[in-house]
């Protein structure tokens, strides 16, 4: 199961995505919105959408620009494997590199599918966990 991890962030590449995410540390950040479908007009009937805070975009575009996130190959394996920390942040104190890669990845990936579903990994602390450990990783030894 090779998912490009061998194409992995450095430690400048840690510390820019680390720098991108401080203004979302606070509890009172703000991550963005629910904006409800229109009514009537040419939008009418559209879904839901979340529209994320500039810092969370920015946060988003410095996981990529820093390679933090895979190329997604989704299987079976990697749902499971990454439901496993999902349902459990706290056990994300003690992963590698490659685990916080797959469930930013994963978070990311199911935003495009589920609207509001990166707001869900924060507002359930995956995100927070995920980055906390990623500040240790990234500390010198």
């Amino acid at each position: 199961m090779d998912h490009n991890i061998a194409e992995g962030p450095t430690l400048a590449d840690i510390h820019a995505v680390l720098e991108a995410f401080e203004p979302l540390t606070a509890q009172s950040a703000d991550i963005g919105e629910f904006t409800a479908p229109a009514i009537d007009g040419p939008d009418a009937g559209d879904d839901m959408w979340f529209f994320y805070a500039d810092e969370v975009i920015d946060w988003i575009q410095a996981l990529h620009d820093h390679h933090m996130t895979l190329d997604f190959q989704g299987d079976h394996e990697w749902e499971l494997f990454v439901r496993h920390y999902v349902g459990d942040p706290m056990l994300l104190e003690s992963v590698d590199l490659e685990t916080i890669r797959k469930v930013l990845t994963d978070a990311l990936r199911w935003e495009g599918e589920v609207p509001g579903h990166l707001m869900a990994m924060f507002d359930q602390g995956v995100i927070h966990a995920a980055m906390r450990r990623l500040r240790v990783l990234g500390e010198p030894n």
